[in-house]
C-alpha cells in the first residue's frame, strides 16, 4: 500500500459486492451504443431485441450471476440513455 494511503473501511469492501464496477458500467454502454450505431449505419434499423439479448449474454460471459443480469443490464442502460454529458 502507498505511504499515506488510506485503509479501505468496511463500506469500501460492501461496494465491491454491489455489481459491476462504473467503469465496465461506461465501457459496456460503450459497446452497446458503437454495435447500436454500426448496424444502424449498415442495415438502416436496429435489432434492439437481438443487441439487448446480446449485451445480457455479455453480462452473464462477465460473470455475473444469472439472477443479476437483469439489474447489471438496467445499469448499463441507464448509462446507455444519459445524455452525453452525464456518462
Amino acid at each position: 500500500m502507498y505511504e499515506g494511503a488510506e485503509r479501505p473501511g468496511p463500506q469500501a469492501a460492501e461496494d465491491l459486492d454491489k455489481g459491476l464496477s462504473p467503469y465496465l458500467i461506461r465501457e459496456l454502454a460503450n459497446w452497446y451504443l458503437s454495435k447500436f450505431e454500426e448496424e444502424r449505419m449498415a442495415a438502416g434499423t436496429v435489432q434492439e431485441e437481438a443487441l439487448n439479448a446480446s449485451l445480457r449474454a455479455l453480462l452473464a460471459d462477465r460473470g455475473v450471476f444469472p439472477e443479476f443480469v437483469e439489474v447489471e443490464f438496467e445499469r448499463v442502460m441507464k448509462v446507455v440513455c444519459a445524455p452525453l454529458g452525464k456518462r
